[in-house]
C-alpha cells in the first residue's frame, strides 16, 4: 500500500523565534526547551494561502497560543494532533491540497548555537507497517534542519529564539491529475489507520508528537448518512448504524467510535436561543417608556421559506400565533419588540431552509409534503418614527384577527400584514426605520427544525419530509 504512495519531498526548515522568559525569584514550572505542534498547511509549492498561513502560526507558536490542527479539514480535530486523508494529500490542480506540518520552537536559542546540537526525526505507521521515514527517503534517520533564519519577534533587534517545520504530503492523482482520480486515491488511503511520530533532538533529549488517522474519512461517513435523512435524528440514526458496523468488523475501536460521532453535534438550528437577541445588547430596543403593550392572536397567516411551494409562491407555510406587541418611547425614537409564540401546517414544496441547509435541497424530491406540523417562536427589535395616538387599547388583550392569506398567491394575498400593520393602529403617521434584530426558530419533531434570522446566527437547519 505504502509503496503505490507517491511522496512529495518532506521539507525542514527553522526560522528564529520568541520567547517568554521567566523573571528572576518566580518559581514557576521550568517549561520544556522544545515545543512541538502540528497543523494542515496549504499547499507550500504553489498555494497563495502558504505564506499568511506560516506567518500566521509562527505568530501563535511564539505567544504559546498554537492550536494543534486548527487548519484541518475536520473540525473536531481542532486542539487533538488526530488529522485525516485529506490533511496529507497534495495534487496539482485545484486548491493544490493540504501537507501534514510539525512545528518545533526553541525559546532562547540562536541559529549559531543550536549547529550541532538540534536534529529531527520522522516515523510512520501504515496499518501496522512501521517505516524511519527520513531513513528510507533521505538515507538517515535524523536529519539537521538546513535553513536558519534569525528571527527577531519585537522588533527590539535581538534574536529570540527558533523555530522550524518539518512538511509532508502523499501526492494524490499522480501524473493523472483529475479529481476522479484523486477521489480514488483519497477513497483507498482514506481506509488505513496511520500514526506519524514527530521527534526532536536537543543536546540528546527528546520530544515527540504524536498524530493520529483514524481508518475511516468522515467525509465518507457524512455523504452516505446525509444522502436521505430528512433530519438530525435520522442522519444519526444512520451513523451509529455504520459505526456499529465497523466497531463489530474491528476496523474501529468503541473509543473511535465515541469520537466520530461528537465529530457530528446536533445542528445549531437545534440550539440557538432568541431570546437573548430580543432582550439583551445591541439588538435589543433601548431603555424607555413602555406606551404599547398587547397581545392579539392571528391566524390564517403565512411564513415564507428559500424555496418555493407547490404552486411557486414563496410561502412553505400557514401560520397561527400569538403576537405579542411592545413599544417603547426611548432618547433615539420609538422602538418596537414584537414575539411571536405559535404553530405552523405546511402547504408542501420547497422545505424553508432548502438554499441554506448542508443539503442544499431547493427544487428536488427531499421537500416538505402538505400537512407537516409544528410549532415556532421569535419576533422582531426595530425603531420607527411618529406620533402617539392609538386607536386600539394600549394594554391588554386585543382578540383575534383573521389574515385570511392564500397560499397559492405570490404576494399571499392577505387582508393585512400581520408584522407591520399595526403600527397605523397607534401612530397614524408612523414611519419604519431600521431593524435592530429579527429571528425565529422552528420545530418539526422528526421532520426537522429551521432558524430563520438576521445574522448573528444567521439561517441553519431545514425542515423536510412527510
Amino acid at each position: 500500500m505504502r509503496k503505490a504512495l507517491a511522496l512529495i519531498a518532506c521539507s525542514v526548515v527553522a526560522v528564529c523565534f520568541s520567547s517568554n522568559v521567566l523573571a528572576k525569584g518566580k518559581k514557576e514550572k521550568v517549561p520544556p526547551p522544545v515545543f512541538l505542534y502540528v497543523d494542515a498547511a496549504p499547499n507550500v509549492y504553489g498555494s497563495p494561502d502558504y505564506a499568511p498561513w506560516l506567518e500566521n502560526a509562527y505568530a501563535n507558536a511564539a505567544i504559546g497560543e498554537f492550536l494543534n490542527m486548527e487548519s484541518g479539514v475536520v473540525a473536531c480535530n481542532v486542539g487533538t494532533t488526530n488529522f485525516e486523508i485529506e490533511d496529507e494529500v497534495v495534487y496539482s490542480f485545484g486548491d493544490l491540497g493540504k501537507r501534514l506540518t510539525w512545528f518545533y520552537w526553541i525559546p532562547g536559542e540562536t541559529v549559531a548555537s543550536l549547529t550541532g546540537r538540534f536534529k529531527v526525526a520522522l516515523f510512520n505507521t501504515w496499518d501496522g507497517e512501521y517505516l524511519d521515514f527520513y531513513d528510507y527517503y533521505y538515507g538517515q534517520t535524523w536529519l539537521e534542519p538546513t535553513k536558519w533564519i534569525d528571527y527577531d519577534v519585537d522588533g527590539d533587534g535581538v534574536t529570540d529564539g527558533v523555530i522550524g517545520t518539518s512538511g509532508m504530503a502523499w501526492w494524490g492523482a499522480y501524473q493523472v491529475n483529475t479529481q476522479e482520480a484523486l477521489e480514488a486515491d483519497l477513497a483507498e488511503w482514506g481506509t488505513a489507520r496511520e500514526v506519524w511520530e514527530f521527534k526532536a533532538d536537543l543536546d540528546g533529549q527528546i520530544f515527540t508528537i504524536t498524530s493520529y488517522r483514524k481508518p475511516v474519512r468522515l467525509t465518507d461517513l457524512y455523504a452516505e448518512c446525509s444522502a436521505d435523512a430528512v433530519n438530525y435524528g435520522a442522519f444519526m440514526e444512520c451513523l451509529s448504524g455504520t459505526l456499529n458496523d465497523l466497531k463489530d468488523e474491528g476496523a474501529i475501536t468503541g473509543k473511535e467510535k465515541g469520537y466520530i460521532k461528537k465529530c457530528f453535534p446536533k445542528p445549531e438550528a437545534d440550539k440557538v436561543k432568541l431570546k437573548t437577541y430580543l432582550e439583551e445588547g445591541d439588538t435589543a430596543c433601548p431603555e424607555g417608556e413602555t406606551v404599547v403593550d398587547v397581545h392579539r392572536k392571528i391566524v390564517n397567516s403565512l411564513d415564507s421559506g428559500t424555496g418555493q411551494n407547490q404552486w411557486g409562491a414563496p410561502w412553505w407555510a400557514v401560520a397561527k400565533f400569538d403576537q405579542h406587541i411592545k413599544v417603547f418611547d426611548t432618547a433615539d425614537g420609538f422602538c418596537a419588540k414584537v414575539t411571536y409564540k405559535g404553530k405552523f401546517e405546511s402547504v408542501g414544496g420547497d422545505g424553508p431552509g432548502c438554499s441554506t441547509d448542508e443539503y442544499d435541497t431547493c427544487g428536488d424530491q427531499l421537500g416538505i409534503a402538505p400537512q407537516v406540523t409544528g410549532k415556532f417562536k421569535g419576533g422582531y427589535t426595530r425603531m420607527f418614527t411618529g406620533t402617539f395616538a392609538p386607536q386600539l387599547p394600549a394594554e391588554g388583550k386585543l382578540g383575534t384577527f383573521d389574515a385570511m392569506c392564500d397560499p397559492s398567491a405570490a404576494d399571499g394575498d392577505c387582508a393585512f400584514s400581520p408584522s407591520r400593520d399595526w403600527i397605523t393602529d397607534y401612530f397614524p403617521d408612523g414611519t419604519w426605520g431600521s431593524y435592530l434584530w429579527w429571528g425565529w426558530t422552528y420545530s418539526a419533531g422528526k421532520n426537522g427544525s429551521w432558524v430563520n434570522a438576521a445574522n448573528p446566527p444567521g439561517n441553519s437547519g431545514n425542515i423536510r419530509g412527510d
